[in-house]
């Protein structure tokens, strides 16, 4: 485009809003000397789930925050009837749930006072078999001392 006798068109400028405006692209996002790969992003990944498995042991173990709470139950346990044990309320015992099964401080008093009834019944049946066995001796006795007269 020119205007007439062999002079050059003048430049054509455009008004500073019509441009449209490019940030520079800061230095440290992409390394002039080489570009992001799929490894580098592996790898960020690699440590962020490294650090989130680290912060979530550091909490189980009670390092920070003071650990887990105890756990909390939907379930109410129900527990032995007073006195000596009968067996209906063995098919009907329930303990509270816990973390890892049952709360084993329930557990533990159930088959500490099972093993003390278990033990008075074992001694109730020697007491009673040896009374079973000196009353058959006494009757024997007597028929003897009976069939003597």
């Amino acid at each position: 485009m020119s205007s007439g006798a062999g002079h050059p068109a003048p430049p054509v400028t455009l008004p500073p809003w019509s441009t449209p405006w490019i940030p520079p692209v800061p230095a440290f996002w992409v390394p002039p000397h080489r570009h992001v790969t799929i490894n580098d992003v592996t790898v960020l990944f690699l440590l962020l789930a490294l650090i989130v498995l680290a912060v979530a042991a550091a909490l189980a173990a009670g390092v920070l925050g003071g650990g887990l709470a105890e756990p909390a139950t939907t379930l109410p346990g129900t527990g032995l009837p007073e006195g000596p044990i009968p067996s209906w309320a063995l098919s009907r015992l329930r303990f509270d749930p816990a973390l890892r099964g049952y709360r084993m401080d329930q557990v533990d008093t159930v088959l500490d006072r099972l093993a003390g009834e278990l033990s008075a019944r074992d001694a109730e049946l020697v007491r009673r078999g040896e009374r079973i066995a000196q009353l058959e001796q006494d009757l024997e006795l007597s028929r003897a001392g009976s069939s003597q007269d």
